[in-house]
């Protein structure tokens, strides 16, 4: 048998990879790295040099007269898209993992995102009672103005970032809009505060709860990459009660890590007063090890939230020149003072 033999590895990259568009209306990026968020970075730098070449050229005349004279003169100048508009008008069009390899592709529309978002909620229709979560994501605002409705939305991870559903289907959100997804809000008949809100990499904090009716308490923490964990479930509480979390005779507090690449991360605790123990068993425990990631945790909580009062709070964790891969947070118990991590 005859064959080719070559020394190294050769990694398959992705038959979409790399593929030009011939839709002058859509533009795409791709990167490659060791971690997504890597590959991610290396789509945007290639995409913003694509569309920088593509820049409108525009061209004035000037007619001015002086001193009796027609002076005749043409500027010539560009004009571009701000950070924030270029990054409100970019999605994950694909991305997977190849050989240890993660292989992502940006797609640029030039169509801006609320066009998009308001193209996509005119198909999906409106339902008089959705949750009440969705009534303070502040990019369906100005349709809340308008309609006074929203239809029936489900939010899911997807190549690494999050799209929203509904029965006319999916619309991927850009990166700007993900910390839209976590806010504070809620039951005021639940008090969530967290000894501090905004965190630096290992900060320590508590969280307090005060609930003023009976029922089954759970706490949730939901992360920005997607992994979620419960830090309590169906706890027992009666009107008045306070609970802290965690145990200061045990922990130090809840830690806040970050790891390499990014500079911040956008999280939430969430707590649900249930009048019935709900089914928490899909979720991980948060301990001293990391959380994996969980493709439907959110909108799982959502759905409980429903049937439940519920409490969300907003955390941030900033580092600059660092970007968040993986688990946010983890407890710190006390036999872990003084130990290195490996």
């Amino acid at each position: 048998m005859a064959g080719l033999f070559f020394s190294g590895f050769l990694h398959a990259t992705p038959d979409w990879f790399g593929v030009h568009s011939e839709d002058d209306a859509k533009i795409y990026g791709y990167g490659q790295g060791a971690t997504l968020q890597q590959a991610k970075t290396q789509a945007y730098s290639d995409l913003a040099n694509i569309v920088e070449v593509r820049i409108i050229n525009q061209t004035t005349s000037k007619k001015v007269y002086r001193q009796g004279q027609l002076d005749t003169s043409v500027i010539s100048g560009q004009s571009s898209h701000s950070d924030v508009v270029f990054r409100n008008n970019v999605v994950v069009a694909n991305s997977t993992l190849s050989d240890g390899v993660y292989y992502v592709a940006l797609l640029y529309n030039k169509a801006g995102f609320y066009q998009r978002l308001y193209d996509w909620l005119s198909k999906s229709g409106c339902q008089n009672s959705p949750q009440s979560y969705w009534y303070h994501v502040s990019f369906l605002q100005s349709w809340l103005r308008d309609k006074k409705c929203l239809p029936e939305i489900h939010i899911e991870r997807f190549a690494g970032g999050w799209q929203l559903t509904s029965h006319a289907g999916s619309l991927v959100l850009p990166d700007a809009q993900y910390d839209s997804l976590f806010y504070t809000h809620g039951s005021g008949s639940i008090q969530l505060h967290s000894t501090k809100s905004r965190l630096k990499p290992g900060d320590y904090y508590f969280i307090s709860l005060y609930v003023k009716q009976a029922g089954y308490l759970s706490l949730f923490q939901v992360y920005k990459n997607g992994s979620t964990g419960v830090l309590l479930s169906n706890q027992p509480v009666q009107a008045g009660e306070v609970i802290h979390y965690p145990d200061a005779r045990d922990y130090e507090g809840i830690e806040a890590l970050l790891e390499l690449e990014g500079e911040s991360t956008f999280d939430a605790n969430i707590a649900l007063l249930c009048d019935e123990k709900i089914d928490t068993s899909i979720f991980e425990m948060l301990d001293e090890s990391p959380l994996s990631d969980d493709e439907s945790g959110f909108n799982l909580i959502l759905d409980k939230s429903q049937h439940c009062l519920y409490r969300m709070e907003r955390l941030t964790i900033r580092n600059p020149g660092v970007i968040p891969t993986g688990q946010a947070y983890r407890l710190r118990s006390h036999s872990m003072h003084g130990k290195h991590d490996d």
